[in-house]
């Protein structure tokens, strides 16, 4: 798909060479000067495009992918581009128009239909309508396991713990052992009474990422319903260690916030933040004398004005 003879493929492979080494403004500019040249020329403007894309211009991005969908409304990759293109726009509403064309075009693509069901997660169309789209889409391929697990945190997030059970046991079944088949795993088979046999599933998640708050809270209360308190403790302290910010960080912030507040003359903000600076501080004096000379600069400040 090129367009006129003014399109040199020396040009283009020059500007393709200059991207690769880095040298993102000048393959920018060569780019521009071909399509200046030969509008037309379908398969720059597409690298022109995907550069934009990549280096996050989305709004120069869709205009081009724009143009292409113009010059071809039949190539589903062109509407797929745009629609992300849309997205981070934040132009939701055609987005989704161009997701549909895209899916129209090429329904064998489910890599386009699991972006296109995550939009409507982000958007909270209704779960029915989500359903039906990714439904659709499995019935194409019915063992797609990013669509699978799509649907299957969806009846999770309804409390249909045990249709979510079936899907995520399927796509574990199928070789799909990530941190998030086996958290769902977990939460499932806690959620329908099966403690027991959650814990295996959250050792193995725990492992991969100990970062998920609400799912070591499950796991810890998995754990204490098979009466190994000593380990749902340990979760649930190490879950506590990591929400609670570090003190002597939050005392360095209000400490800073009360030198500002000081230079500012609003002693009495000063005070405030010393104060819970002190109260975060290990050391029990650390902050006195800051807070004397705020009380002390505030009396004399009071007088004077």
């Amino acid at each position: 798909m090129t367009g006129g003879a003014e399109c040199n493929l020396l040009d283009v492979g020059y500007a393709r060479s200059l991207y690769s080494f880095g040298n993102i403004k000048v393959a920018k500019k060569q780019y521009e000067k071909i399509l200046r040249l030969d509008s037309l020329c379908i398969n720059t403007r597409l690298q022109y495009a995907n550069v934009l894309k990549k280096e996050s211009d989305y709004a120069k991005a869709f205009f081009n992918y724009c143009w292409l969908t113009s010059y071809d409304s039949t190539n589903f990759y062109f509407w797929e581009q745009r629609a992300e293109c849309e997205v981070m726009l934040g132009d939701y509403l055609h987005a989704i128009n161009s997701y549909d064309n895209a899916i129209a075009f090429n329904r064998q693509n489910l890599d386009i239909v699991v972006k296109y069901v995550k939009l409507l997660i982000q958007l909270k169309v209704p779960t029915e309508d989500i359903m039906a789209e990714a439904d659709s889409a499995l019935r194409i391929d019915s063992l797609y396991i990013p669509l699978l697990k799509l649907k299957g945190k969806l009846f999770a997030d309804q409390k249909k713990y045990k249709k979510s059970l079936e899907i995520f046991t399927k796509v574990y079944e199928l070789g799909d052992s990530s941190f998030f088949t086996l958290k769902y795993l977990g939460i499932n088979k806690y959620s329908t009474g099966l403690y027991y046999q959650s814990i295996p599933d959250f050792e193995k998640a725990f492992e991969r990422d100990s970062s998920d708050s609400f799912m070591n809270f499950v796991y810890s209360s998995s754990l204490f319903q098979i009466g190994d308190r000593k380990q749902a403790l340990k979760i649930a302290d190490y879950t506590e260690h990591m929400l609670t910010p570090d003190s002597s960080l939050v005392a360095v912030i209000y400490d800073l916030k009360g030198d500002i507040n000081f230079e500012n003359r609003d002693y009495s903000l000063a005070v405030e933040c010393y104060e819970k600076a002190q109260n975060y501080s290990k050391n029990e004096n650390e902050f006195i004398f800051k807070i004397g000379k705020s009380y002390y600069f505030a009396k004399d400040y009071a007088i004077s004005t």
